[in-house]
């Protein structure tokens, strides 16, 4: 559900002296606040000692019971600085496209090199670049990939694929645009198993039901799980839970997602009130979730940048880009974390974190683990947004709240109220 981040005082450093003392974690009911992150310089190339400071302490913050639950908006994100030779997700980079025989893309920070093509131009809107990341035909975004050899499903007539006109949202990757391609069936399961060496690394707990059920109706009403889904398990699910399905007036790519968003805040969600967050996916892993409410884990994906758990977020604009135009929204109300241990990433922590878990280089890993961490059941922190061309990452304009551990995804499930199924 990837797609924050205004900047606004430096990160402070973690002792290398005697170690500060460090706050118990909480008992009490920890608030989800989120105040505006903080832009810190990516290093992802290595990460150098850092230097003595007796008077500092670490950037990770546990969440006392006197904060606000929510955030007030978040502002937007001011200017990063260039930060040339840093690694990229391949070998190949947007100043590559055209000597290697694709068309340019459309990128959140650099534009478009030229006058827009029209196809391209339809998925371009003001303020795309709060949501999107990248824009192109699929081919291009293949070899930006490092996956060239997907494009012979594009040219093979025996494959559904076509070099449609795609986004990637701020916090996915290529690896994302994969899956989700291989979710809707226009990869094949073979294929994309060859991908990642082998299915039993790779496998999806995928079902292949993609329609609406046929008891789901325009109109917003409540309904047992186990006659949605024939397959859930009710010990673990919610009596009812509120669905209806939404036939959207515009595809995302042609008009603002702000104004989808808004339609579905004034027709359905604005009437929970305060203290919501979203989850987008497809139909399809919708009811693999409702059949063993988990994470769905795949080797191939480094979307899940605080590392394997249940990602949601309070923008249920960000969560669109994730359901694009035939998924679905989940939306859940104040879950129960007053017996949880939540914690929430900035600064240095936050780029250690999103540095394991994205696969980047970082030296002494042990040694850079959040304070907390191995006790924490909800992580906290920005999205992130990539820096130029390679895979450096910087906290993005939206928030994201992660379920971690197996309490965490029950009070998750507790307080799902709606399903919204796009169409």
């Amino acid at each position: 559900m990837k797609r924050s981040l205004a900047g606004e005082t430096s990160p402070a450093k973690k002792s290398r002296g005697a170690p500060s003392p460090q706050p118990e974690m909480n008992t009490m009911m920890p608030p989800l606040h989120i105040p505006p992150p903080i832009l810190p310089y990516i290093d992802t190339t290595s990460y150098p000692p850092t230097p003595s400071n007796t008077n500092s302490s670490s950037n990770t913050t546990v969440l006392s019971p006197d904060q606000p639950k929510f955030p007030s908006p978040s502002t937007k994100p001011v200017g990063l600085p260039d930060q040339p030779g840093q690694a990229s997700m391949s070998e190949n980079t947007l100043d590559g496209l055209e000597q290697a025989g694709y068309r340019q893309v459309w990128h959140w920070e650099r534009g478009y090199p030229g006058e827009l093509p029209e196809d391209i131009a339809e998925w371009i809107y003001p303020g795309i670049e709060k949501y999107m990341g990248i824009v192109g035909p699929l081919s291009s975004l293949f070899w930006l990939g490092g996956r060239p050899e997907l494009c012979m499903l594009i040219e093979d007539r025996a494959y559904v694929l076509t070099d449609e006109i795609c986004g990637i949202p701020h916090g996915a990757s290529y690896e994302w645009l994969f899956e989700m391609l291989f979710d809707e069936g226009k990869i094949p399961g073979r294929i994309f198993h060859e991908m990642y060496e082998g299915p039993q690394e790779a496998m999806t707990t995928l079902s292949g039901h993609e329609d609406i059920p046929k008891v789901v109706t325009d109109s917003m009403k409540e309904h047992s799980p186990g006659d949605v889904f024939p397959f859930s398990r009710s010990q673990t699910l919610p009596a009812t839970v509120s669905m209806a399905k939404v036939t959207l007036p515009f595809k995302f790519k042609d008009k603002n997602m702000d104004k989808i968003a808004s339609d579905l805040e004034a027709r359905f969600t604005r009437s929970l009130g305060a203290g919501l967050l979203f989850r987008g996916m497809s139909r399809t892993m919708v009811h693999s979730l409702m059949a063993f409410f988990t994470p769905i884990l795949v080797k191939g994906n480094v979307d899940n940048e605080f590392g394997p758990g249940f990602y949601t977020t309070p923008s249920l604009q960000y969560a669109l880009g994730y359901a694009r135009n035939e998924g679905v929204i989940l939306v859940f109300k104040d879950p129960d974390f007053q017996r949880l241990e939540c914690l929430q990433l900035t600064g240095r922590d936050w780029k250690s974190t999103t540095a394991f878990w994205t696969g980047r280089t970082m030296s002494n890993a042990r040694d850079r683990i959040p304070e907390h961490w191995r006790k924490s059941d909800v992580l906290q922190g920005a999205v992130s947004a990539f820096i130029g061309t390679g895979t450096a990452r910087a906290p993005g304009e939206y928030t994201q709240v992660v379920g971690t551990s197996p309490a965490a995804l029950l009070a998750f499930l507790a307080s799902l109220k709606m399903i919204i199924w796009l169409q």
